[in-house]
């Protein structure tokens, strides 16, 4: 397995992660960005949005996204999807070790995201990893679709 920060890559790597990328978002996640979203983005050193990525074989198996803004102290995690056939090995841990040890290094004292109060798979895997629940966002994800906010003091 390899995890590795998508800036870093090479130009026509990012083309063929961003491809696979898109596609797992597509398929994986209820309220995927479009490809137009992800490609605007623009996701370079200079940019706020930072990419991870797991791949396992050449093949794209897990992502995590972030928006960090530089010289700040917290993150935000946007997005972690894993490719189906791709849970419950471990990678999501994996990757965002990998994520937090990066951040780290940029100064960076915490990290959080939103959740579904309903998705107990992740909400379990937050707490495993030693994400604290702030508070409860109402109808966040729409209409009686509650979320927590939750964050990680690294």
């Amino acid at each position: 397995m390899q995890y590795l920060d998508y800036r870093e890559l090479c130009s026509s790597m990012k083309e063929v992660i961003l491809s696979k990328i898109i596609d797992l978002d597509r398929s994986e996640f209820p309220w995927p960005g479009s490809a137009k979203s992800w490609v605007d983005a623009d996701i370079n050193e200079h940019c706020r949005y930072w990419i991870f990525v797991a791949v396992k074989e050449q093949e794209l198996v897990s992502f995590l996204l972030f928006d960090h803004l530089s010289g700040h102290s917290s993150c935000h995690l946007l997005k972690i999807l894993v490719s189906e056939d791709a849970r419950g090995l471990g990678i999501a841990q994996g990757l965002l070790n990998y994520s937090i040890e990066r951040f780290k290094l940029l100064g960076v004292e915490s990290i959080y995201l939103e959740v579904s109060c309903e998705n107990s798979k992740a909400l379990s895997f937050y707490t495993k990893h030693d994400f604290i629940k702030l508070r409860t966002i109402r109808s966040f994800y729409g209409k009686g679709i509650h979320a927590f906010a939750m964050q990680l003091n690294l």
